[in-house]
């Protein structure tokens, strides 16, 4: 008999609710959702894909990845300025030359 599991993938951040035909700790067969329902095999957690028994939890996971990769994008950003301001400094590059090389970069 087939159980509802919930497949969430950050592939588009999408959750599905899926019929579940058979699991082990490591693997979930289910029917996919087009119209001849045929049988996938996978696993059930990657980098991308979990699988989840209600849909809140799938919901919470891809919201809790995504703060996750703002927070990491963010942190990348700070790293950048960082540097560039320490280049800045470096260099001693007055007002003037930083904007003539940001206005430069713009129409590049």
């Amino acid at each position: 008999m087939a159980t509802e599991k919930y497949r969430a993938t950050l592939w588009g951040n999408k959750v599905e609710k899926l019929k579940v035909i058979r699991e082990t700790d490591k693997q979930i067969i289910f029917l996919t959702n087009d119209e001849r329902e045929r049988e996938r095999k996978e696993a059930k957690s990657s980098n991308d894909t979990k699988w989840f028994d209600t849909a809140i939890e799938a919901i919470e996971w891809i919201f809790s990845e995504c703060q996750e990769n703002i927070a990491k994008a963010q942190r990348q950003l700070d790293f950048a300025n960082d540097e560039l301001e320490r280049f800045i400094l470096f260099h001693g590059l007055s007002a003037k030359q930083i904007k003539e090389f940001k206005d430069k970069s713009a129409n590049q």
